[in-house]
């Protein structure tokens, strides 16, 4: 529209203003002397649909003094239907006019996010590969104790606590120890807090890592330190020198250094020839102390996000703006360092010490070092911040480069005493890793803004009320502030607590400040603890106090839990100089006075706070000395560490770890079956079939699936809301086969003996009806819910060898021991064949996918998934059992059933001639079962157990010489006296398992050349078509 301006042509531009959306501010191009300007610019913004959105548009005049002011006008979105365009004009003054077009659209689910408790794929296939290559350093390392199998693996993390450069070089010397022992090649994960992290984030960045030693490495950062970079930093001579370089090599056109990101630590890990490395810091609040409000942040080279809430990003979005879900503004992945301010607080608060108090680094470093704990350093940061978590300027500052010509210009002049104040100031307000996108170290945009938390997906134990701690993070705050994580305490188990991460052994590293060397504190551990025990994640009772007065003061404790053999060691290293001043190398002594004066000091009562958590500036006899102690003390952990890990041996081999002999196609994909059935119901009425693979479980009938590691697990309405370890395959085999569960009930109920269980049960009848039999009595409910729920766990073996064997009940009480502890006879309900109901709270009428196993839908999903908390899952032998039993037996109609089954959904199964077979060919050991009305028709080569060509052959075409060869074949299976072939017989004599598995063999050799056969043909058909 038009525009009158008294004086002269105007030069107007709008601006455009939403306070609700996260890309709330916008602006068009100037229009040049005109008073008709047309600016055609469109301009998105993404808004929350939850809250009353209003835009304000302003008319500017832009001037070379200063812009002026016209007018604003506001206009309430809510008034706007979604899909229509609505236009409007926006009159200003009475004399101006701006036309504007509006339109609102849904937007597309937003994939910018992940929501999940799951590891990320990148971090899954991670740990697979890295098994397999701690799999093989484990059997080297440990010889005879070491793992048999890939499922025996234990899964080992190191961690790093705080401690400022105190902590980074400690750290330095204990990777030397644990490489040099094989122990870190043992490690899946490694995961840092403050000055841990700060060295953890230096050695993954280094370009020759993992390809070289930690002592190589050490060596560079020895150098670093003793250079004393904090100091020339802020020196004037260095900065502008240094400032003078960079505009040199931009004048010439030469790249500046690289700058290291987190993600680039991908190519670290790639190969899975080294551990994850994982990083953390707390999300706080201003006005609230950590103990009442914090929420923890992991990093990882592949993602940043929340445990909490399920929401995870990419880690090169991190800082980046989020709304709803929606990366609505991408900024540049923000550099390693600035991520290691806020991992690390200290240098930001000392750097703010220097800048207010006009203090040197040396009084300063002396000053904080007498002023208290850091955590109270922290917290006065946060509260004195006069910036507010909801304010939003209106030019946000990216990470950029440090404009180096204004930062020269500003140095090369300025002279006057002040000078390192001024600097400092300048420092604080320019350098890349003191500043985020909204202008303010540690204060970084909400990536959880605008989601509706109260209904998170995934919220996980660590969350006691969602709803009122979502809506103090994710409800209005436009930043959060991210902190040092030694606010809270100062180890960084949460990440690695994770039932996802599974992890067994924790090396565990503490180099915590304390008032005396001889006065060892375990009170960062006790808070890990607590923290553990308030979230419901196993963590082993810190004795400590016991220890200490057995002990007294050393160099590692290890802690475990006795009463759990699943819950995870923790092998303790506090910072101790003990041992070390009187060896040079475990056992062997110290000669020389310089070796007894080297080793001779104090970490915590240095009357020069060389090892102050605020001190940066590190010569090289303090570096050496406290990098070497650590590594000592970590050699001198070495058989404790490798015990542990013996004695950890995991037997517990897990469904999804068979995707590792399926990955590269080598093998058949194997599938696996149960039912789920009614309690009161014959499986005939009602039952549902479940399929198992190494990668999903779920039901094809509704078209639902999970992740085969969920298993077990809580869900509702589809969401996993608390989620278990991964039960172990044993437990499975339980469920696939409950043959030998109903054996065990027996044992248990009438106090037999197996030998007579097994001959009771052979005769008793069918396994249907035992199998139905056992599910009716249970006195358990699909629809209870036990308040101590039961987790999978491996066997407490150690109970079960203390037995009394001489005790005539000896066998009953072993097999009590055993069904309350034995893993697959445990659901989380404390139920064999008993599991969360997956399905509980979907509205099956109307899945998503229902396959032609259902006829109505309608009909049966409101036996499964209305408002069942479990559900039985038993044998699918219960139903037909076609896989076992010979064709020609009485059972033989199991192939006619898996026919008719097949024909009642509607699938294509050829026509099961067996009769006329039978008479044409009589007993074989194979039939092929054809369609030749259908030649797309699958064929079905059926193997039933017969033992007839085996008596006179021992191999095919290869007749039977000797006595003892004929005496092998001779043998029944179904009508053997001893019952050894029984479908409850579990012991297998040598001979009588050689018979089985050499009759089976030979059955299957004698068809080879009809199953080529039949492949042959069916390839013919499929070039055919």
């Amino acid at each position: 529209g038009p525009f009158y301006f008294s004086v002269d042509t105007p030069d107007p531009y709008v601006k455009l203003y939403i306070k609700t959306a996260s890309n709330g501010r916008k602006r068009t191009k100037v229009k040049n002397n005109t008073a008709n300007p047309v600016w055609e610019e469109t301009f998105q913004f993404y808004l929350d649909p939850n809250v009353k959105n209003i835009l304000e548009i302003t008319l500017m005049e832009s001037d070379t003094v200063g812009d002026d002011l016209v007018d604003t006008k506001s206009f309430d979105l809510s008034a706007l239907k979604i899909d229509e365009t609505y236009k409007k004009t926006f009159v200003f003054k009475e004399t101006s006019e701006v036309d504007v077009e509006m339109k609102v659209k849904t937007c597309s689910a937003p994939t910018d996010m992940r929501y999940s408790l799951d590891l990320c794929d990148e971090e899954t296939d991670f740990r697979q590969k890295r098994k397999r290559v701690v799999f093989e350093t484990m059997k080297k390392l440990l010889g005879e104790r070491g793992p048999k199998e890939l499922g025996e693996v234990p899964s080992i993390a190191i961690l790093g606590s705080g401690g400022g450069f105190r902590a980074m070089v400690s750290l330095s010397g204990v990777f030397c120890a644990l490489k040099e022992m094989g122990v870190l090649d043992c490690a899946m994960y490694t995961a840092g807090l403050s000055g841990a992290a700060w060295y953890l984030s230096t050695l993954y960045s280094h370009p020759d890592w993992p390809n070289t030693h930690p002592s190589k490495i050490r060596q560079d950062l020895r150098k670093n330190l003793t250079d004393n970079w904090m100091w020339l930093l802020l020196t004037p001579s260095w900065m502008y020198s240094h400032m003078n370089i960079i505009l040199d090599k931009r004048s010439r056109g030469q790249p500046r250094q690289h700058v290291p990101k987190l993600s680039e630590q991908r190519h670290a890990v790639k190969d899975a020839a080294a551990p994850m490395p994982l990083y953390t810091c707390l999300h706080v609040k201003k006005n609230k102390v950590a103990q009442d409000f914090c929420e923890w942040l992991e990093f990882s080279p592949y993602e940043v996000g929340m445990t909490k809430y399920g929401t995870f990003m990419k880690t090169e979005h991190f800082g980046s703006k989020f709304f709803c879900g929606k990366l609505v503004t991408p900024y540049p992945e923000p550099p390693l360092f600035y991520l290691q301010g806020v991992w690390g607080s200290a240098f930001t608060i000392m750097l703010q010490r220097i800048l207010h108090e006009g203090q040197s680094p040396t009084d300063t470093i002396k000053n904080m070092s007498n002023s208290g704990d850091l955590r109270h350093e922290l917290h006065m940061d946060i509260s004195n911040d006069p910036v507010s978590e909801d304010e939003e300027s209106d030019e946000e500052m990216d990470i950029d480069a440090v404009d180096e010509k204004e930062m020269g210009d500003e140095y090369s002049h300025n002279e006057n005493h002040s000078f390192l104040m001024s600097i400092a100031e300048s420092f604080v307000e320019k350098i890349y890793f003191l500043k985020t996108r909204s202008g303010r170290a540690g204060l970084v945009h909400n990536f959880l803004r605008g989601l509706q938390m109260m209904s998170a997906p995934v919220p996980s134990a660590e969350a006691e009320q969602v709803t009122d701690t979502a809506y103090q993070l994710a409800a209005k705050a436009k930043r959060i502030y991210l902190v040092d994580s030694g606010l809270l305490f100062n180890s960084p188990y949460p990440p690695l607590l994770r039932p996802e991460r599974d992890v067994d052994i924790f090396l565990s590293f503490d180099f915590s400040a304390r008032e005396k060397d001889n006065e060892i504190s375990f009170h960062e551990l006790y808070l890990a603890e607590q923290w553990a025990r308030a979230n419901n994640l196993k963590f082993p009772p810190i004795n400590a106090k016991e220890q200490l007065e057995t002990d007294g003061i050393k160099e590692y404790y290890v802690f475990t839990d006795p009463a759990d053999p699943t819950c995870p060691v923790v092998v303790h290293f506090p910072l101790v100089n003990k041992t070390f001043k009187e060896q040079s190398e475990p056992g062997v002594p110290r000669t020389t006075a310089e070796e007894r004066e080297f080793a001779n000091f104090s970490v915590f009562e240095d009357p020069d706070a060389y090892y102050s958590t605020f001190n940066f500036h590190y010569p090289t006899k303090p570096f050496d000395r406290l990098s070497a102690l650590t590594e000592f003390n970590t050699l001198l952990g070495e058989q404790a560490i490798k015990g542990v890990i013996a004695d950890c041996r995991k037997n517990v081999p897990k469904l999804s770890e068979q995707r590792h002999a399926v990955k590269d196609a080598a093998v058949p994909m194997p599938l696996y079956t149960c039912l789920h059935v009614k309690k009161n119901e014959v499986a005939q009425n009602f039952c549902e079939w479940l399929e198992f693979s190494p990668y999903e479980v779920g039901m094809t009938k509704y078209g639902t699936f999970m992740k085969t590691e969920n298993f077990g697990s809580k869900y509702f309405c589809g969401k996993l809301v608390t989620p278990y370890p991964e039960p172990p395959l044993l437990y499975l085999q339980g469920i696939w086969g409950s043959a030998f569960t109903i054996m065990l009930q027996r044992v248990l109920n009438e106090g037999q003996s197996p030998t007579d269980t097994v001959k009771n049960m052979s005769n008793s009848g069918d396994l249907r009806q035992e199998l139905q039999t056992d599910v009716s009595i249970d006195p358990m409910s699909e629809d209870e819910e036990s308040d101590d729920e039961m987790d999978i766990g491996a066997m407490d073996g150690k109970d079960l060898k203390d037995e009394d064997s001489g005790d005539p009940g000896f066998l009953k009480s072993i097999a009590e021991s055993f069904v309350e502890k034995i893993s697959f006879l445990k659901t989380r309900s404390g139920r064999a064949g008993l599991v969360h109901n997956f399905l509980r709270g979907l509205q099956l009428m109307t899945a998503p996918v229902p396959s032609a196993e259902v006829k109505e839908v309608a009909d049966t999903a409101d036996h499964l998934a209305v408002k069942a908390k479990r559900i039985y899952l038993v044998d699918s032998g219960l139903l037909f059992n076609s896989p076992y039993p010979p064709l020609l037996r009485p059972q033989r109609n199991e192939l006619y059933l898996a026919e008719q089954w097949a024909k009642a959904n509607n699938l294509k199964f050829p026509p099961i001639n067996a009769k006329e077979q039978l008479e044409t060919d009589g007993i074989k050991e194979y039939y092929v079962f054809t369609d030749p009305a259908d030649p797309t028709c699958p064929v079905v080569v059926h193997f039933p157990l017969v033992n007839k060509t085996f008596k006179e052959q021992s191999k095919p075409g290869v007749p039977r010489k000797t006595a003892e060869e004929k005496e092998f074949a001779k043998f029944s299976v179904f009508e053997d006296p001893d019952n050894y072939y029984s479908t409850f017989n579990f012991h297998y004599p040598t001979k009588p398992f050689d018979r089985l598995s050499a009759l089976t063999e030979f059955n299957t050799l004698l068809g080879e050349q009809a199953i080529k056969d039949v492949i042959a043909d069916c390839v013919t058909k499929r070039r055919g078509k």
